[in-house]
């Protein structure tokens, strides 16, 4: 469903010939972006290039449906383009100084919270809206990250990111309880 606002905005860039495939490109672009970024020693350019990226994401969704234009290769494409997002954001919060055994923490688990509704809605299971952390709130708290990393310090934003992986952590839990509740224990 909807929202009026990405009605309106996937309306208005359809009418413009702005392709969601395009869209989704150059939001990979802007997430991919963020590990040079830091390796140039642009700090700044991290959690800005996140905002993009996530903006360029959400549109994406947005054109696709309010111009019928939603299909399953660019469904597919936009899950997998929003993998290698999560973890382009992760890696660049090494350059930011971020403790490299939390952003080996946070990567399975952003990963784990996605691929469990994946492998759950191809055995019949919607997921949406189970769980406490789906990855528009991953996606915020990233961007909350950087931004927290660079303007108060390393220490507050590996806390942060200690958070995220908890409360990824409990999402996978959550979702698989409700599928294995779904699903029936034994039943293999």
């Amino acid at each position: 469903m909807l929202s009026p606002l990405s009605l309106w905005v996937g309306k208005a860039l359809g009418r413009l010939g702005v392709s969601p495939d395009l869209l989704t490109a150059l939001g990979l672009a802007a997430a991919l972006a963020t590990i040079p970024s830091g390796a140039f020693r642009l700090y700044w350019l991290i959690p800005t290039l996140m905002v993009v990226s996530a903006v360029l994401d959400w549109m994406d969704g947005a054109v696709a449906r309010a111009t019928s234009k939603a299909s399953a290769l660019g469904a597919f494409m936009d899950s997998f383009c929003d993998r290698v997002s999560d973890a382009s954001y992760l890696i660049a919060f090494n350059f930011l100084g971020i403790n490299t055994y939390l952003i080996l923490a946070a990567i399975p688990t952003s990963f784990l919270v996605s691929y469990i509704r994946c492998r759950a809605e191809s055995l019949g299971v919607r997921l949406e809206g189970i769980g406490l952390f789906e990855r528009g709130e991953r996606v915020l708290m990233t961007i909350l990250i950087g931004l927290v990393t660079l303007t108060v310090g390393v220490l507050v934003g590996e806390c942060l990111l200690a958070v995220m992986v908890m409360l990824n952590t409990l999402t996978i839990i959550q979702r698989l309880v409700h599928v294995i509740k779904v699903l029936g224990i034994g039943q293999r």
